[in-house]
């Protein structure tokens, strides 16, 4: 999909910068086009988000550098630009999302209920935290256990558990409730 999102929104460089020579694009010319990505609507008849922005004006920077390795350009003109302010949101599934996520995992879906349900109940992300998760991560006695981490150790309070390598390269300690404990309980 990354590749896909690429293609698709180095069509708008292209259409942006016509046939202006890499060598002719100033700092101001980048401006130009964030501010024209943040004027223009998509095709849902709404502005485009500062992310969007964002990730527009990443590749256009990353085209950049690449022509600087190639010996085209002298130095990047996205370099002074700053990000645009991105939005985000907490998202959560109600009850009845729920309800209705759990209802649907039966038969040969019925493997990812478990892993669906520790997701829910810790916010651990999939690839980097979940699949990484072993069982001496994990805390089910009444007293602190400690985990070695990067030349020292982490204490994990009881009903609680590490992620060792997470996002950022942090240890990170996360409560646990009952029906995650439950579900990792019987996992185990």
């Amino acid at each position: 999909s990354a590749y896909r999102d690429a293609v698709s929104r180095g069509k708008e460089l292209k259409a942006f910068f016509k046939n202006q020579p890499i060598r002719e694009i100033s700092t101001r010319d980048c401006e130009r086009f964030e501010s024209m990505l943040g004027k223009a609507e998509t095709p849902r008849n709404e502005l485009r988000s500062g992310s969007t922005v964002n990730r527009y004006m990443a590749l256009l920077s990353a085209v950049c550098k690449r022509a600087i390795k190639e010996e085209l350009l002298d130095a990047n003109p996205c370099s002074q630009i700053d990000d645009e302010p991105e939005n985000s949101r907490a998202r959560y599934l109600t009850t009845e999302e729920q309800i209705r996520l759990f209802a649907v995992l039966k038969d040969d879906l019925a493997f990812l209920a478990a892993p669906i349900k520790v997701t829910l109940g810790t916010g651990l992300r999939k690839v980097i935290e979940l699949l990484k998760l072993k069982i001496g991560h994990l805390n089910f006695s009444s007293r602190p256990v400690f985990y070695p981490v990067r030349g020292g150790s982490a204490e994990i309070p009881p009903n609680w558990l590490i992620v060792v390598q997470g996002k950022g390269k942090k240890y990170r300690l996360i409560p646990v409730n009952s029906q995650v404990r439950d579900t990792l309980s019987n996992l185990c």
